[in-house]
């Protein structure tokens, strides 16, 4: 099928390539009912425009910043980064647009 290298390195198959086989599940919760999660500011959150939206997941991943430290990389991770790193700036400048533009062409509908 179509499995290509994801995030880290790991396997990455389309959503649709899936089967219930991939996924073992002990026999209980094959008799289990599960009820959507529902999260009342997310609900609010995806009522906003997307300005708004754009805004507030700049904000709350910005708030991650000072727990970075809790969660360390690992030598494959910190490999994978500084080879991207590499990558990118191999490629120069002129490679992609800043975070301003692409904001305000993702506000202006903009693919």
């Amino acid at each position: 099928g179509d499995i290509r290298a994801g995030w880290m390195g790991r396997e990455v198959r389309p959503l649709t390539s899936y089967t219930a086989h991939d996924v073992p599940l002990p026999a209980q919760l094959g008799q289990a009912t599960f009820k959507p999660m529902t999260n009342p500011h997310l609900d609010e959150l995806l009522r906003l425009p997307i300005a708004d939206r754009l805004e507030a997941i700049e904000e709350l991943w910005d708030s991650l910043e000072p727990d970075a430290g809790l969660y360390p990389l690992t030598e494959e991770e910190r490999a994978e980064l500084d080879r991207r790193i590499a990558a990118d700036e191999a490629d120069g400048p002129e490679a992609g647009i800043s975070w301003p533009e692409l904001r305000q062409r993702l506000e202006r509908g903009e693919e």
